[in-house]
């Protein structure tokens, strides 16, 4: 349900407001035929509202998008009040007011769609009918509007108890009332919540119902007021009490501070608007400024009276000595910068080519504030830092060098192989199963079921089986979204080490399901802080899945062949650009004045190191959507996929033991084997990935 938003006087004040609109009703006017509308211009001169109904009392209605050469975007209070006739109602695009009592009184208008354009319902605008003997307007039963989510439409709905259905362009996944387009209709959808085979649906799940906290708006003015009176107390050096207790308030409020930003952030990979947007960026900054305030801290309370009682018996070398490790202000500078880049790029359509160019500058900002950060921190490079701290790497930079001589060799020559194959074979397939197969790759496996998967997993068994009945049959903390963030990810709970899965429109296929369950898996059991590691998880829950099914008997060997070469395809794609990627930040990353334009030439460069005249695979196009926000990352792809490859081989062969290898991956700990991907698979059994082994092994001499 909607909350409502106002304050209580401003509820008030409408509902007061709609009292009176209500109280009585006047005359219906004569029914005429149809005729032109009437129209006022604006005051912008610019647009149009329609005024009155002229001689129209037809049954259909259509509001045109121009009148005049401008604009229609309003429509005028009681305009179309009492037509009795008025079965159909076309809103154009380009509205955004309807006013009061726009169309009150039409008793044989049962529904309603109302742009997501209008911004503005005013009070009895549909729905209400005018009753007996001056009683005042009544709902008309049975009243439905259509809109799309969290519009005026759904506002004006949820504030008159109107039945409200919210557009969905494909079957939902959850309770409530959705309608699509069919043949320029307007159709409810069936919702049917058996959508996996065993599994019951429940709708919205722990992830939607929970994302909440009490972090707000005044938590945010009660923190710069405390550092603004803890400032304050040290400066005046009399209550050290007083001073100290703040300190440890503003400590935990920091605390909370950083779990409401995870909060948000899930917030705004599932709701994906500005205003979640906003509020992370405030957030974020407000976060910055604390960690600023705390990183003067020590030296305030230095240079204030409360310098024997803070630092004790220490001398003032000593003291000189702690007070090195505090960052200037420059460090929060770029850390702000940083913070910047990220929030624009986030909001950014980084597939479109048009914004190549702003992707660019914000990427030399982002480098530049990066590099910075880096060497603060005592490395050489960004790429270098990333490696260490954020992945979880046993493994520096250079190592990565040899590993993309071996993709060059090795992989790409098999993706154009298998690429050709899958055209190939799939153009012999008859019509039905090449239905089969599309259905496979890019259907709705949330609407199409879990069959092959559900036996995939009683076929793993174990803790695996568990886990998939933790998160598909027991609440688990999963949403499915068909909007917003593009995207699959699993993830922590904020605030706890519950694991969770977000799916986003365009990502329900089957094999994004199966991958993101592996990552679920080892978030429930392990855990892994080597991503590298975390994603041979994933990707090897894939590989292993299509050998299962290559002799499961769901599909037939010529189908089967063909999702294989098509999945296999991507996958080699995958181990090119991302190890492409890798080499393009080692040659950015390197260059101690990276600079607008540069780029182009590193990515012809490594396409002339790939043995290619031409940049079949989208380099280019490729590092504009990973090396921002996911700077460092994709080299786990390529490593994670040689890795998974490994264990495909194996299961081709042994289908058990590539199971046992694969639970290795995850049970590593039990064991005290260490958390980097070269230590697991020597206790999996699969090759190490940096050799020419693990590639000779999987694609032969």
């Amino acid at each position: 349900m909607k909350k409502n938003i106002f304050p209580n006087l401003i509820t008030v004040a409408v509902l007061l407001a709609a009292v009176s609109v209500f109280v009585a009703c006047g005359g219906t006017g004569k029914n005429n035929s149809r005729g032109k509308l009437e129209y006022s211009l604006n005051e912008d001169g610019a647009s149009y509202t329609v005024v009155g109904k002229g001689k129209f009392n037809g049954e259909e209605l259509i509001i045109p998008e121009e009148y005049k050469g401008k604009p229609v975007t309003a429509i005028g209070s009681g305009a179309f009040s009492g037509c009795k006739a008025l079965q159909t109602v076309l809103l154009p695009e380009t509205l955004t007011t309807i006013d009061d009592r726009a169309f009150s009184d039409c008793v044989m208008l049962g529904k309603v769609y109302i742009p997501a354009s209008v911004t503005f319902v005013g009070d009895g605008a549909f729905g209400y009918y005018c009753g007996e003997d001056d009683n005042g307007y009544l709902l008309i039963d049975d009243f439905a509007i259509y809109g799309n989510e969290g519009t005026a439409a759904e506002e004006y709905a949820y504030k008159n108890d109107i039945a409200f259905y919210r557009y969905s362009a494909y079957a939902p996944n959850k309770e409530g009332d959705f309608w699509h387009y069919s043949d320029g209709e307007i159709v409810v959808w069936e919702v049917s919540l058996e959508h996996f085979t065993g599994v019951e649906f429940t709708g919205e799940t722990q992830m939607g119902r929970s994302l909440d906290h009490d972090f707000d708006e005044e938590d945010e003015s009660y923190i710069a007021n405390i550092l603004e009176e803890t400032t304050a107390l040290i400066k005046e050096g009399e209550d050290f009490d007083a001073f100290w207790q703040n300190n440890i308030e503003i400590y935990n409020l920091k605390n909370e501070l950083e779990t409401a930003i995870e909060y948000c952030s899930y917030e705004f990979y599932m709701y994906g608007t500005s205003n979640i947007r906003d509020r992370l960026d405030r957030l974020e900054d407000l976060l910055l400024e604390m960690k600023k305030w705390r990183n003067g801290l020590q030296r305030e309370l230095y240079n204030s009276a409360f310098k024997s009682t803070y630092f004790g018996d220490a001398t003032d070398e000593e003291i000189e000595a702690l007070l090195e490790g505090d960052a200037p202000d420059e460090y929060y500078e770029y850390q702000a910068q940083m913070n910047d880049v990220l929030s624009e790029y986030s909001m950014t359509d980084y597939y479109d080519m048009d914004n190549f160019e702003r992707i660019e500058e914000l990427y030399v900002s982002f480098v530049e504030s990066a590099q910075y950060l880096a060497e603060y921190n005592g490395y050489d490079n960004y790429l270098e830092y990333l490696y260490q701290n954020s992945f979880g790497r046993s493994y520096d930079v250079a190592l990565t060098d040899g590993f993309f001589e071996l993709v060059v060799e090795y992989v790409i020559p098999a993706y154009y192989e298998t690429r050709d194959a899958f055209h190939n074979d799939y153009a012999a397939l008859s019509a039905s199963d090449k239905a089969i197969v599309d259905e496979f790759l890019r259907g709705d496996a949330f609407l199409r079921g879990f069959d092959e998967f559900y036996a995939y997993e009683k076929t793993i068994g174990g803790d695996y089986e568990e886990a998939f009945d933790e998160l598909w049959r027991e609440d688990g903390a999963f949403f499915i979204s068909y909007d917003n963030y593009y995207g699959a990810f699993t993830g922590y709970y904020p605030g706890s080490y519950d694991p969770c899965v977000y799916f986003s429109d365009g990502l329900h296929d089957i094999m994004t399901i199966v991958h993101e369950f592996g990552h679920y898996y080892d978030f429930t059991y392990s855990g892994s802080c080597d991503y590298d590691l975390s994603e041979t998880q994933s990707q090897g829950n894939e590989l292993l899945y299509l050998a299962f099914l290559k002799n499961s008997g769901f599909y037939s060997d010529s189908v089967i062949k063909v999702i294989f070469e098509d999945k296999m395809r991507g996958y080699l794609q995958s181990v090119v650009l991302s190890s492409a990627v890798n080499e393009f930040e080692k040659m950015v990353y390197n260059d101690d004045d990276f600079t607008f334009g540069e780029a182009r030439g590193y990515v012809d460069e490594i396409i002339e190191r790939m043995g290619l005249e031409n940049d079949d695979f989208g380099v280019w196009s490729y590092w504009h959507v990973v090396a921002v926000d996911c700077a460092g990352y994709y080299i786990s792809y390529a490593t994670s996929l040689i890795g998974a490859f490994n264990i495909y081989k194996l299961a081709s062969t042994d289908f058990d033991a590539a199971v046992e290898a694969y639970k290795k991956l995850v049970d590593y700990w039990e064991y005290d084997i260490p958390d980097d991907i070269r230590s697991v698979y020597e206790y999996a059994g699969l090759k190490d990935v940096f050799t020419e082994d693990a590639f000779i092994y999987f694609f032969g001499d």
